[in-house]
């Protein structure tokens, strides 16, 4: 799950270099962060310089409160029921 989000995240920001499709692409990304230090600060600048994309984005709020709110309704609905 943590993954998935993570890769939403990079590919709403426009930043797919951290997007692995295996598991060679993925050890290949890791040696590299490892040892290309400035492949490394240039993809931290650019993640600092487009994170407002997820943190400034009025309607992610919006559908995160729906989600919860949605959820609590429904705990509720189950609660309810179970009581019965």
């Amino acid at each position: 799950m943590r993954g998935r989000v993570t890769c939403a995240f990079y590919r709403k920001m426009g930043i797919e270099d951290l997007i692995c499709g295996n598991e060679d692409e993925f050890i290949e990304t890791a040696y590299r962060l490892a040892h290309d230090r400035p492949w490394r600060q240039g993809l931290s600048a650019r993640i600092r310089e487009k994170s407002s994309v997820l943190f400034e984005d009025p309607g992610v709020v919006r559908e995160m409160e729906d989600f919860f709110a949605r959820a609590l309704e429904e705990a509720e609905k189950r609660r309810r029921d179970l009581s019965i």
